[in-house]
């Protein structure tokens, strides 16, 4: 009895040892991680990659760190670094959908659609109301079949584009108050590539120059609803019809598209179809409104330091006949945008 309650003893002292060893490593490793997390948030890519690999030698299995560092290289366009980075993530945390995605599309941006489509139906065996995961599977499946046939694979992909844009449409208009659009005929809406702002993609914007509202080509085989959010945020921009805008105009257009997003609508499908992106909005609208508020003045702050607080009709302005627009914005200097995200 004394011989085996000694071992026991050791042995136990050992493990909390080990666990406490491990839990500090993990501590730490985390701490990096999140610096890593600030730099991504900057678009400074070499440096939150430096943070994930520093964190990851300290933890080699923490999966977090090495999704963040598959996103990290995903943003540089380094997809084979990408893949092996996430699919160690995916080895750690088998069960995270996310990473499934994720690496899915590191494989379908080097071209190796197999393995894409693979992760992507994997994904969604785990939860069939994944948009994220269902339109990077038809995406794939497209270009998949431009590679043999690429004519039917453009009708295809042209076709799918002109029925998810009049179907978004048909849904923002309906949700909007009537007469809404009655100034907006001259607008046109297309998929397209869109510009750059801060290193990310939009999803979607609004270029006053030629009245002309872009969602990404990414989002050409989206559900229509989430199509139809992007394009109700992008109508609060458009309805202007001026060459700025500001945080309190980007507050009322990510808010209108908040609303549009947790409303009840008619063509809502059963269950209720999932976007990481709006899906975020709408959890920290329905927090607050003000909670929205404020980070969408961090991420514009962010990515454009000059960006004015108001413009000319955000909030709307009590114009006396006599005032100048510099008075009736405080003095500002504004920054005209010929692309408004």
């Amino acid at each position: 009895m004394t011989s085996i309650s000694l071992i026991n003893n050791i042995t136990s002292k050992q493990l909390t040892g080990t666990r406490s060893f491990a839990a500090d490593n993990r501590n730490r490793a985390n701490g990096i991680k999140e610096q890593g997390n600030e730099f991504l948030k900057q678009n400074e890519l070499d440096k939150a990659i430096e943070c994930y690999l520093r964190a990851i030698a300290i933890d080699p299995n923490f999966a977090d760190a090495y999704f963040n560092l598959g996103k990290a290289y995903n943003l540089k366009k380094q997809y084979k670094e990408a893949a092996q980075a996430l699919e160690k993530a995916k080895e750690l945390n088998p069960n995270d959908i996310e990473t499934i995605i994720v690496l899915g599309e590191s494989y379908k941006h080097s071209g190796q659609y197999n393995f894409a489509i693979r992760n992507f139906e994997t994904a969604l065996q785990k939860d069939n109301t994944s948009d994220y995961a269902k339109r990077n599977l038809e995406e794939t499946k497209n270009l998949y079949l431009a590679v043999f046939n690429p004519k039917t694979a453009l009708e295809e992909k042209k076709a799918q584009a002109q029925k998810n844009l009049n179907d978004a449409i048909s849904i923002a208009k309906n949700y909007l108050p009537k007469g809404y659009l009655k100034d907006m005929s001259d607008l046109a809406i297309a998929f397209d590539t869109t510009n750059e702002m801060g290193g990310r993609s939009n999803i979607a914007q609004y270029e006053h120059a030629k009245r002309k509202i872009t969602i990404t080509g990414d989002y050409i085989w989206a559900n229509p609803r989430i199509v139809g959010a992007y394009l109700v945020h992008e109508f609060v921009h458009a309805k202007d019809n001026d060459p700025y805008t500001s945080i309190t105009e980007e507050q009322d257009a990510y808010e209108e598209a908040a609303k549009f997003w947790t409303s009840k609508l008619p063509t809502d499908t059963q269950p209720p179809v999932k976007d990481p992106e709006m899906d975020y909005v709408a959890e920290l609208y329905l927090i607050s409104p003000q909670k929205l508020k404020d980070r969408v003045a961090e991420i514009y702050t962010l990515r454009d330091p000059q960006i004015a607080k108001t413009s000319p009709n955000h909030p709307p302005q009590k114009i006396a006949a006599s005032s100048s627009l510099s008075e009736d914005i405080n003095a500002q200097s504004l920054r005209k945008y010929d692309i408004i995200a």
